[in-house]
């Protein structure tokens, strides 16, 4: 009970830094994000009993003292970010598995007694080869740029929650990890150069199942659109010259230009019910691996990662590892060969900042300097006059 003296009347809250008060913090947040859920899902409030029964989901007469673990708030964050941010599935599977693994690793940790101990273990956890939450076995060490990625995104639930009043701690500010390799220096980009590109363009494999394919895959070369958009394309999205695209991994519509090669694919369908002739993406890149063989795609690329402070290095060829992926890539590579600014490529594939763009800028910039160097191959040094002596 909350005594009048302890109630700020004017600001209708509790007074001071009470227990109370943090309690009542945390079920004023759960009914702000219940009308947020209702207004975005439904364009208006709950009713008095919507509001009671989706509170009741989240506050039971059990659980309405304690519900501070880690693993709860977790939970809680998925069910409020993943409506309102309009999360893609694949974002929704990211976080739940980060979920799982802390659940390995320390299930019973209440939020606000997190430590920076407990991220540099949970860094080590995954740099030690993560427990799969399933079959309860040790996996594979985990790349640097794997686990960026995790911390990363643990660290956006962390700052959800102190946005929430859950969290009272500071570590999504404070926490900042050191990875080696994790720049984009060294990330390898796996692309077709235009030579390759315009092969498989031109290329008849002879029957459907493979000509198909080349279609949807130089599709993506030739627009920088990601497999999983391309997907979704309907025939009202495609103007005369143009196409709008909402991608998986932003809820606003990108207008891409559409240049001759995309058109020409297009027309090769109009009379079929979808634009393109998409088919799973398992067996996609399945069959890319097929053309690639097909075509001697044998470039080796070389891979350099790290796991921790030790440097790896993979090398492939390139028909071994060629997928839907390579097709955004070399629509990217490609236009900065061509000298389209920076600016209007992201504007295209909707890359959100130039950082996004560095691996591929690396590439342009080594292939610019191995052009220069062709000058060397006739260089020969010529005697340079001494100089008279003054």
């Amino acid at each position: 009970m909350i005594k009048p003296s302890q109630f700020d009347s004017v600001r209708q809250v509790i007074k001071g830094d009470t227990i109370a008060k943090k309690k009542m913090s945390k079920i004023t947040a759960h009914i702000d994000a219940i009308f947020e859920k209702y207004d975005y899902e439904k364009n208006r409030y709950p009713t008095p009993n919507e509001l009671k029964e989706e509170f009741k989901s989240i506050f039971n007469k059990n659980t309405l003292e304690k519900k501070d673990t880690l693993l709860d708030i977790f939970d809680l964050f998925i069910e409020h970010a993943s409506t309102l941010k309009q999360w893609s599935e694949g974002t929704r599977k990211s976080y739940i598995s980060i979920k799982n693994h802390w659940a390995q690793y320390m299930p019973n940790r209440k939020i606000n007694e997190l430590s920076e101990k407990d991220l540099m273990g949970f860094v080590q956890y995954f740099q030690e080869g993560p427990i799969n939450h399933r079959t309860k076995k040790k996996g594979k060490p985990h790349r640097n740029t794997t686990v960026e990625k995790n911390i990363s995104d643990f660290k956006t639930m962390l700052l959800w929650a102190s946005d929430k009043k859950y969290y009272s701690g500071d570590l999504h500010d404070t926490f900042k990890p050191i990875f080696k390799g994790t720049s984009g220096d060294l990330k390898e980009i796996i692309y077709l150069e235009w030579e390759e590109l315009m092969k498989l363009f031109y290329y008849d494999f002879g029957n459907d199942r493979l000509n198909k394919v080349r279609d949807v895959f130089c599709f993506c070369c030739f627009t920088g659109v990601r497999f999983s958009d391309v997907k979704k394309i309907r025939r009202e999205d495609i103007r005369d010259n143009y196409m709008l695209v909402t991608t998986e991994k932003t809820i606003d519509p990108l207008r891409i230009d559409l240049n001759d090669y995309a058109l020409n694919i297009l027309g090769n369908y109009n009379n079929d019910e979808n634009p393109l002739p998409i088919i799973s993406q398992d067996k996609t890149n399945k069959y890319i691996k097929e053309i690639g063989e097909i075509l001697e795609f044998n470039t080796p690329i070389t891979e350099v990662y790290f796991v921790g402070e030790k440097r790896h290095t993979k090398t492939h060829i390139k028909k071994e590892v060629l997928s839907t992926h390579a097709g955004r890539r070399t629509f990217v590579v490609n236009a900065l060969k061509m000298n389209i600014p920076t600016i209007v490529i992201r504007s295209w594939t909707g890359h959100k900042d130039e950082r996004a763009m560095k691996p591929y800028i690396k590439i342009v910039d080594e292939l610019k300097s191995a052009e220069m160097n062709k000058f060397n191959q006739s260089f020969v040094p010529r005697n340079t006059p001494k100089k008279n002596d003054t």
